[in-house]
């Protein structure tokens, strides 16, 4: 009797916890094993592991005896951690090779992907080692040339590796000192050898995609485009097959709409620096170009010399063109430049409109023109001003132009007091008109248009009837306003001169008035181009279309009527694209969009 008491007081004290330990046990028999990307699914009943031991309360059982006991909780935590991720978003790896941007993603992710500089030991025998192109991988890529671009992760592993190409520097273009040094034409070669850029391309220009320099497509600008998004430091280089030795005024064009203090822009030549454009001040907007001069600059001769243009002390600007101007060339003939409006608009009231008619009507209506005049090469002794009638509203009236007081405007303006105001009468009198259909109509304005430089008007109109004239933004540009300016010699040399004006082409010698060479309708229309103003003395030798990535493809002119030549472009891709039109002793480029 007295054992059964003994059993039973002894399996009450301990039958109890060993129950306990039964039920736990087979709750952990039953309990899904957590997933993980290398376990199936399931339930584990295998042997009882110390680790889950653990996580059964037994006071015989202390942190002493038992040391992996908190690091196995973290394990496990981690584990959980990790497996509840790929439950809801799993993750694979990216591997970027010679780059950024390894690392565990999601698929769909979008992740940055940034080339290495090249590796030191391809340097070896090399004059430059850059990026070339992304392999692997590339489908997932939004640029495989970018040395900087995006990846979207796809629902597995991926792997990208940049890879890199020896170059050596040379000229994209040729240019001499005189002439011009078109911003966009800077030395192939790449980051580091033929320019300096910051690591990302902006602007969006599609025009040398490989580079990182940051090209903006401008229409007021001299090729059409332009290099924006300046900082200090960084800089572009051009080789000059031929420097002639002589003193040299240096021009700047160039454009702003920052509201900060502009930094410098450092000109040298094979490492000797021969100026630097300081005090720059914004324009009226960033697609308002000016131009600044530097005069009496000594530059030493020679072949094959270095050209660099450098940002300091900032930046702020887009740079357009630099000109190296001969102040002992002989080829300052007397000659005379037709200039095409380069913006116009009118205010009404107290709105400012740019269309394609510039309206004038007394107390009501006032008209702005601008011009910019600054490759006049001689003393100027002539300028008329030329606008054409719109037509469609006949009316009479009188006219009065004034010179305007600043040309810190562009057509972007939009706050009627920030156009210009009158600065001095050029017609003494209001002079009378009767307007009828298409007429053009002439206004001397030589005291106007005294020096090089940009030079705006203002046009009011006095007892009569609302007039419209064209603007500067008519689809047909032989209606355009225009500045016909003559200017005379500074020596009596026989050699031939020829416009630096891209507005206009003057055959050598030519005197008197003369049309300037047009290209209409732009965009083109039906596949075909039309080619006016051409004289009797000038005749189109050749043609081509220039796209925006140096495809050239030769077109033919044909002749039309006098003056006219007509060309077919039906099945060429739509787009932006330079026409070329080579003439006897000099070359017309002209910037057309095909439809």
């Amino acid at each position: 009797m007295k054992f059964y008491v003994d059993y039973c007081s002894t399996f009450k004290k301990q039958g109890f916890n060993t129950l306990i330990k039964a039920f736990f046990l087979a709750a952990l028999c039953l309990a899904p094993k957590p997933l993980s990307s290398s376990t199936s699914p399931g339930k584990y009943c295998g042997p009882l592991l110390e680790e889950n031991l653990s996580f059964v309360y037994d006071p015989g059982i202390t942190k002493k005896e038992n040391p992996s006991h908190s690091t196995t909780r973290e394990i496990e935590t981690e584990k959980y951690t990790i497996n509840q991720e790929n439950t809801w978003g799993e993750l694979f790896l990216l591997r970027v090779i010679n780059g950024r941007g390894s690392g565990n993603y999601k698929a769909g992710e979008e992740i940055d992907v940034i080339a290495d500089d090249a590796p030191s030991r391809m340097h070896r025998n090399a004059t430059e080692v850059v990026f070339d192109k992304w392999i692997g991988d590339v489908e997932y890529l939004e640029d495989i040339w970018s040395p900087q671009t995006v990846l979207t992760m796809p629902a597995r592993a991926a792997t990208v590796e940049a890879t890199y190409k020896v170059v050596t520097k040379e000229a994209f273009r040729t240019h001499t000192i005189p002439g011009k040094i078109e911003s966009e034409h800077y030395d192939m070669g790449g980051m580091g050898l033929s320019y300096r850029d910051d690591d990302t391309r902006e602007g969006g220009f599609l025009y040398r995609t490989q580079d990182m320099v940051d090209l903006v497509d401008k229409s007021d600008a001299s090729n059409g485009v332009s290099v924006g998004y300046s900082q200090s430091g960084e800089w572009l280089d051009y080789t000059i097959s031929g420097v002639k030795h002589g003193l040299y005024d240096i021009k700047f064009r160039y454009a702003s709409g920052s509201r900060f203090k502009l930094g410098d822009l450092k000109i040298s030549l094979d490492g000797h620096e021969l100026a630097t454009f300081t005090d720059l001040e914004p324009t009226a907007g960033w697609y308002d170009f000016t131009t600044v001069v530097i005069r009496d600059v000594h530059v030493s001769g020679g072949n094959n010399k270095v050209l660099r243009l450098e940002y300091v002390n900032g930046g702020g600007f887009d740079l357009d063109v630099v000109e190296f101007v001969d102040k002992n060339s002989p080829s300052c003939l007397p000659s005379t430049s037709v200039f095409t409006a380069q913006h116009g608009v009118y205010k009404q009231n107290r709105k400012v409109r740019d269309t394609n008619v510039l309206r004038i009507e007394e107390n009501r209506r006032r008209s702005y023109l601008q011009f910019d005049v600054s490759n006049i090469c001689g003393v100027i002794t002539e300028a008329t001003l030329w606008l054409k009638n719109e037509g469609s509203e006949w009316g009479s009236g009188s006219f009065k132009v004034y010179k305007a007081g600043h040309s810190q405007w562009s057509n972007a303006t939009r706050d009627a007091k920030k156009l210009p105001g009158r600065s001095g009468s050029l017609l003494d009198e209001y002079e009378d008109y009767s307007i009828t259909g298409g007429e053009e109509l002439t206004f001397d304005v030589t005291r106007a248009v005294t020096r090089n430089g940009t030079i705006s008007f203002v046009i009011e109109h006095k007892n009569g009837n609302d007039i419209k004239v064209y603007s500067d933004n008519v689809s047909n540009e032989l209606y355009q306003p225009r500045l016909i300016v003559k200017y005379g010699s500074k020596t009596n040399s026989k050699s031939k001169a020829t416009s630096n004006n891209t507005n206009t082409t003057l055959e050598p010698g030519a005197t008197g008035y003369t049309t300037p060479v047009l290209v209409y309708p732009n965009p083109s229309q039906d596949g075909k181009l039309t080619i006016a103003g051409i004289n009797e003395a000038g005749t189109i030798k050749s043609a081509n279309l220039i796209s925006m990535q140096g495809l050239t493809i030769p077109v033919i002119p044909v002749k039309a009527n006098d003056g006219e030549y007509s060309i077919d472009v039906p099945g060429i891709d739509r787009g932006l694209y330079m026409l070329q039109l080579q003439f006897s002793d000099h070359t017309v480029t002209k910037r057309v969009h095909i439809e």
